[in-house]
């Protein structure tokens, strides 16, 4: 588990809580086969789940919280995905 993670997630969740969270980053990640290492996008990753806490103590979540932190992590992650694919057929092209 990433650090900085941990300390964004530890006000608002339980050891084990954190935990499903991280499962649903990394499942996400995997899925989306990015070429980046999983602590480069840790930024991003610990701005969504900021976010998504926010939107749920606004109470602008209608599903659970994990359901939806995952969806707003696989769209981040994978508009780092089309980032790559577009450089690297730029670099294609340009070759």
């Amino acid at each position: 588990m990433n650090k900085e993670f941990i300390l964004a997630a530890k006000p608002f969740f339980h050891a084990g809580d954190i935990h499903k969270l991280w499962t649903k980053i990394h499942l996400a990640y995997k899925k989306v086969q990015l070429e980046a290492p999983l602590d480069d996008v840790m930024e991003l990753v610990v701005e969504d789940f900021k976010r998504t806490v926010f939107l749920y103590k606004t109470g602008k979540i209608h599903t659970t919280f994990e359901g939806y932190f995952y969806s707003v992590i696989y769209s981040s992650l994978w508009g780092l995905k089309v980032q790559e694919y577009r450089e690297q057929w730029y670099e294609g092209v340009t070759r």
